[in-house]
C-alpha cells in the first residue's frame, strides 16, 4: 500500500515541478514516513500531504487511481453521475458541433512561482491580478471592457448553461477542448463573474486537481479559489482602470457586479461610495446565448439524429 501511495507522490511530485526543498518540514516529515513502509499515515498527514500536492485526499489512495490523468476536477461521489452526463454532452459538442480547440495558456509554472514570491499574504491578490494582466496583454486587449462570454468561446473555452446541478460552476478539460458549465438561475453579471473564475482555473490550475465550485465566494479560505476570484475580479476590470478614475459610469461599463466590485476596491485600498453604482446592462440573448454551447446543441437536435438515452441528459442539463 505504502510502496505505491510513495510512488504516487513522488511522480505527483515530478508533475508539478516541485522542489522538495521547497516544501514545509512537516511535509517532508510525512514524505519520509510514507518511505517506510511499515508506518501507518493518519488521514490528517494524508489531508497535508494533499493540499500541497493540489490533490483530493481520497483520489490519492483511491484503487481507481490512473496516474493522475483524470483531466476533470474531483468529484465527490453523490455528483458523478451528473458529471458524466455533462461529459457525454460535451463529447457531442466535440464530435459535432465543429468547436475550436482551446487556445489559452497555460500559466501553471508561473502561478506556483507567483505564488511563492509575494508576501505579506498578498500571494493569492498579486499572483490572480498578474496573470489575468498577462492574459490581456498577450491577447491583446489591453484595459477594454470585454464580452468575457465571446472571449472565452472564440478562444476554445465553450461556456455551457446548465441546470439541476449543485454547483456554480465546473471546468471540464477533454484533450484539446474545454468547456466550463454555469449554472442558470445565476444573475447575468454573476455568470459573467463566474465565467472570469473558471477562465481563472483554466490558465493557472489547469493540470491541477480542484474541486467543482459549488458556491464561488469572496470569503473562501481556499487558496486557489481565492487566487481565481482576484484574476476574474481583474480580468472584467483592469486594476490599472480603477486607480486611474473615479468615474462611476466608465466603470461601470466593465460589467463587474457591486459585490466584487466592493471587494475589489478594499483589497487594493481604495474607498469609493458604491451606493449609486450600477454595472452596466447585459442581455442574455445578446451578450451570453450566441458564445455558448446551448445554442449550439440546440442546432444539433435539429440537424442529427440523437440516442434517446443522450436527448433525456440534454433535456435534463441544458439550459
Amino acid at each position: 500500500m505504502y510502496k505505491e501511495l510513495s510512488r504516487r507522490v513522488e511522480n505527483r511530485i515530478k508533475a508539478l515541478n516541485i522542489n522538495k526543498s521547497d516544501l514545509p518540514k512537516e511535509v517532508n516529515n510525512i514524505l519520509g514516513k510514507i518511505k517506510q513502509d511499515k508506518y501507518e499515515l493518519s488521514y490528517d498527514e494524508l489531508k497535508i500531504l494533499s493540499e500541497y500536492l493540489y490533490v483530493d485526499p481520497f483520489l490519492l489512495i483511491s484503487k481507481s487511481y490512473k496516474g493522475f490523468s483524470i483531466k476533470f476536477r474531483n468529484l465527490s461521489g453523490e455528483y458523478k453521475n451528473d458529471i458524466k452526463s455533462l461529459e457525454k454532452i460535451a463529447y457531442l459538442l466535440i464530435k459535432k458541433g465543429e468547436i475550436s480547440k482551446l487556445n489559452f495558456p497555460d500559466y501553471k509554472n508561473e502561478y506556483l512561482e507567483l505564488s511563492k514570491s509575494f508576501g505579506d499574504g498578498k500571494e493569492n491578490l498579486e499572483t490572480g491580478r498578474t496573470l489575468a494582466k498577462k492574459l490581456r496583454k498577450e491577447k491583446e486587449i489591453g484595459n477594454n471592457p470585454v464580452n468575457v462570454f465571446g472571449f472565452a468561446f472564440s478562444n476554445g473555452l465553450i461556456p455551457v448553461i446548465v441546470k439541476n446541478v449543485y454547483f456554480e460552476g465546473l471546468l471540464l478539460l477533454i484533450g484539446n477542448y474545454a468547456f466550463a458549465f454555469i449554472k442558470h438561475n445565476l444573475s447575468i453579471h454573476r455568470m459573467m463573474f463566474s465565467l472570469a473564475h473558471e477562465l481563472g482555473h483554466c490558465v493557472m490550475h489547469r493540470s491541477l486537481e480542484i474541486s467543482p465550485d459549488y458556491r464561488i465566494s469572496f470569503r473562501t479560505k481556499n487558496k486557489e479559489e481565492i487566487t481565481a476570484n482576484y484574476f476574474a475580479s481583474e480580468f472584467i476590470l483592469p486594476s490599472d482602470v480603477l486607480l486611474s478614475t473615479k468615474n462611476l459610469n466608465k466603470i461601470a461599463n466593465y460589467g463587474l457586479s457591486k459585490e466584487a466590485l466592493s471587494y475589489t476596491l478594499e483589497q487594493i485600498g481604495i474607498k469609493t461610495d458604491l451606493s449609486i453604482y450600477e454595472p452596466k446592462k447585459l442581455n442574455y440573448e445578446m451578450d451570453i446565448y450566441p458564445f455558448t454551447g446551448n445554442e449550439i446543441i440546440s442546432k444539433l437536435l435539429e440537424k442529427h439524429k440523437i440516442p434517446e438515452g443522450l436527448k433525456r441528459k440534454i433535456e435534463r442539463y441544458i439550459y
